[in-house]
């Protein structure tokens, strides 16, 4: 309460000595105006000169060949100087500043304006409050309506992507006249096992094979049909290897086809019906399900 106080004094003290140097000032160029404009009263058709640095009064320059009244160079016999309307009274003019401040400049000849520091770090008008607008804290954007918080500009993709187990996103944030505007997040997901990173979608899809191929999660490869292969049909069929055996997942159940071909069931695959479905082949109904004997 005692430092609140002493504050507050300082306050009070620094506004009551801007408000005497202030009314200072004024009273300065007022008599500095007045001494200037009334040192010397001249009589008839004399006027003010300057007799070296001295105002005196001189006979009347006349006129010139448009009629217009010719006076003397006074300059050179002034003693004082107006305060120039642009020069700060208390300070220098700032364009940021400390929220409660206030700051005077010369308004006219002997006047003076005022502007206070709002609460986000910059100036109200001249001679003008604060409005809500500028009242926004740190991170907020007024709408119009309100102050809003920023939006989040950066998030993991780790538990906000779903199958996604690492990297980062981010998005620009703009405070404009109507609000918060965002960019579009960029970055780059790393995707689980079986999972493919979509740049334009920015989620983390399930891994699919074109053609006949099926997906193997423990090489993360699409594996043709004939890396499957356990024995080759009575018509000669021999299909195109792409993985080797230690490459690809099984369930060590086999499917036998009507041309007497054999393959291991791919773990994607999920049943034999649906293996020779995508393979282009016709499934022997009729050999129940056995283990795959390696001949």
């Amino acid at each position: 309460l005692v430092i609140k106080n002493m504050e507050e004094n300082m306050v009070s003290i620094k506004r009551n000595m801007g408000l005497l140097f202030i009314n200072f000032m004024m009273f300065v160029c007022f008599m500095g105006l007045y001494t200037i404009s009334n040192a010397v009263t001249c009589t008839g058709s004399q006027v003010q000169c300057c007799n070296g640095s001295t105002l005196s009064c001189c006979r009347h320059p006349g006129y010139d060949s448009n009629g217009v009244e010719l006076s003397y160079d006074l300059s050179a016999c002034m003693t004082f100087t107006p305060i120039l309307p642009d020069r700060p009274i208390i300070g220098p003019i700032e364009a940021e500043c400390t929220s409660g401040q206030t700051q005077y400049q010369p308004s006219g000849i002997c006047d003076t304006s005022s502007r206070t520091c709002c609460s986000n770090g910059t100036w109200s008008d001249w001679d003008d409050e604060c409005d809500a607008s500028t009242s926004c804290g740190l991170n907020e954007c007024w709408n119009g309506f309100n102050c809003v918080a920023k939006g989040t500009v950066s998030k993991a993709c780790s538990g906000n992507i779903a199958n996604a187990k690492s990297g980062t996103l981010t998005r620009t944030a703009t405070c404009g006249s109507s609000g918060w505007s965002y960019g579009s997040w960029t970055g780059t997901c790393t995707c689980n096992t079986g999972y493919t990173w979509n740049s334009s979608s920015k989620t983390c899809g399930a891994k699919t094979c074109s053609g006949s191929d099926f997906y193997n999660a423990s090489s993360d490869k699409c594996c043709s049909v004939g890396s499957y292969m356990v024995r080759t049909g009575t018509n000669g069929l021999n299909m195109f290897t792409s993985c080797t055996a230690m490459e690809i997942d099984v369930t060590g159940e086999c499917c036998s086809m009507r041309n007497k071909a054999e393959f291991q069931l791919p773990s994607s695959a999920g049943s034999c019906s649906a293996f020779a479905s995508k393979a282009g082949l016709s499934l022997d109904g009729s050999i129940a399900k056995h283990m795959c004997v390696i001949r």
